[in-house]
């Protein structure tokens, strides 16, 4: 995909896909846990990430987007000072 083709609504329903994989993880265990017991694997679903681990990966594609812009594009002079707290 070229940067051209990313639009912010291709990003937002990425970012909408996302699924938390310490869930999936946890399920594992589990489920391998109780298969050594001989007793009944429980059912996986799948579970959304958080609001907040949204907003942080589109905080670090923003900010990403930004040092591009500045260090190889030549789009500013100097970088502001962009943290993020994460």
């Amino acid at each position: 995909m070229k940067l051209k083709d990313i639009t912010e609504a291709k990003i937002y329903v990425a970012v909408s896909k996302m699924r938390n994989r310490k869930v999936r993880e946890r399920w594992e265990k589990q489920a391998e846990a109780a298969k050594r017991k001989g007793k009944e694997i429980p059912a996986y679903s799948e579970a959304q990430v958080t609001t907040a681990t949204k907003e942080k990966h589109l905080a670090i594609i923003m900010k990403s987007l930004l040092r591009t812009a500045e260090r190889e594009w030549k789009w500013s002079e100097g970088m502001h000072i962009l943290r993020l707290i994460i």
